[in-house]
Formats: structure tokens, sequence, C-alpha cells
């Protein structure tokens, strides 16, 4: 399984690769911003949640839960910290 974080022009998109399988997120704030929050979150053991703009991030048992208007990607913990980011 890979995850990749890559801007776009309205902010960026989490996309989950799986064998042939690709599932994609828009998440309308920046790759930068989205990341950011992440580490901000992930560096603090008592957060369990933070928003960015309209994204939600939540900590769960099974890794971080992106979550937005269109939908939500849990990205695995053990998936977590080699996702591919484009720099914003």
């Amino acid at each position: 399984m890979r995850y990749a974080i890559q801007s776009t022009p309205t902010g960026c998109t989490v996309s989950k690769t799986e064998s042939h399988l690709s599932t994609q997120l828009p998440v309308p704030v920046m790759a930068g911003d989205l990341t950011a929050a992440i580490a901000t979150m992930l560096a603090d053991a008592d957060r369990k949640e933070t928003e960015v703009g309209p994204v939600q991030i939540v900590k769960t048992a099974d890794g971080i839960s992106i979550r937005t208007a269109q939908g939500q990607v849990t990205i695995g913990w053990q998936h977590l910290w080699s996702i591919e980011r484009v720099p914003a």
C-alpha cells in the first residue's frame, strides 16, 4: 500500500494505492498546511484531533483519519512515516 499527498490548484489530494486499486480524496487545504497540521498533532501525544480549515484530522486506533465533506481516508500507523509528498 502506498499513500501520497499531492498539491493541486485548490488544495491537495490524498491518494491511497493498493495493488491496482487507487482512491483519491480531494482536500481543500494546501499540502504544506495539511502535513504541518499532521506533524503538529503527532508531536503532542495527548492531542487526539485537530482541524485545518474545513478538514478534521483524528488519531484513531488504526492511524490518522483525514476527514472532509467529500469523504475520509485513514492512513495506518505503519504507513504514516512513508507518505510521499510533493512540496507545496
